[in-house]
C-alpha cells in the first residue's frame, strides 16, 4: 500500500518498543524518513541499526519527556539531520501502571500527567511552527480505549488519555489555515508486563 510517505520526515517519540517500534517499522516501509525519541538508550539503538540495515534514514535521540527541557531537546537533536524539516509527528510516549487509586502517590500523578499528556502538549507547540513554515504536517496523538471504557485500576493513567484529544474548532480553524491536521487514535489496547496503552491508527 503506497500511503504517500516516501520521503516524509516522521518523527515518533516513545520509538523505541511497543506501538512506537512498530509505526516505526510501518513508517520505514512505506519510504519515510524517521526521527525517533525514547529514553531507553538501548532498545532505541537496537531499532535504529535494525532500520538502517534496510535503507532507511534513521535519527535518534535519547530524552526525558517528561520535561520541557527534555521534550525541547530531544526534538532538536532528532531533526537536526533533517535541517528541523518535519512532515509528521507521532505523539505516542506513555507509562501506564496497573495499581488501584490507594496506591497512586501525588509524584505518580504529577509523572503520568507530565508524560502522557504535557509531552503531548509540549512536543506539538514545538513543531507546529515548524510544519507553519513547511507549509503543512500531521500531528497524530496515540490515546487508549480506556478513555472512553475506562476500567479499573488505572486511575492516573484514564485522564491523561481523556485529554489526548483533537484540538478545539478554534485550535482546527488555526490549522486548517496553515495546511496542518491534528488527529488522536486508538485502535484497542496493548498489554505487556503490567503496561497498557492505545494502538494508533495513523
Amino acid at each position: 500500500m503506497d500511503m504517500g510517505l516516501a520521503g516524509k520526515v516522521a518523527l515518533i517519540t516513545g520509538a523505541a518498543g511497543g506501538i512506537g517500534a512498530a509505526t516505526a517499522r510501518a513508517f520505514a516501509a512505506e519510504g519515510a524518513h524517521l526521527a525517533l525519541i525514547d529514553h531507553d538508550e538501548q532498545r532505541l539503538g537496537d531499532l535504529a541499526y535494525e532500520l538502517r540495515a534496510q535503507g532507511c534514514p534513521v535519527s535518534t535521540a535519547v530524552a526525558d519527556l517528561s520535561t520541557r527541557i527534555g521534550v525541547n531537546a530531544g526534538i532538536d537533536e532528532a531533526l537536526a539531520p533533517y535541517d528541523r524539516g518535519i512532515d509528521i509527528l507521532f505523539n505516542n510516549v506513555g507509562v501506564c501502571v496497573v495499581r488501584p487509586f490507594e496506591q497512586v502517590e501525588d509524584a505518580d500523578w504529577i509523572h503520568t500527567w507530565q508524560v502522557n499528556f504535557m509531552s503531548y502538549v509540549r512536543a506539538s507547540r514545538k513543531v507546529l511552527p515548524l510544519m507553519y513554515a513547511r507549509g503543512s504536517g500531521c500531528i497524530v496523538n496515540n490515546a487508549s480505549d480506556l478513555a472512553r471504557h475506562p476500567e479499573p485500576h488505572f486511575p492516573d493513567y484514564v485522564p491523561t488519555k481523556l485529554g489526548a484529544a483533537p484540538p478545539s474548532p478554534r485550535g482546527s480553524s488555526e490549522l486548517r489555515a496553515a495546511s496542518a491536521q491534528a488527529a488522536t487514535g486508538s485502535a484497542g489496547q496493548a498489554r505487556r508486563g503490567g503496561a497498557c496503552g492505545g494502538i494508533s491508527r495513523v
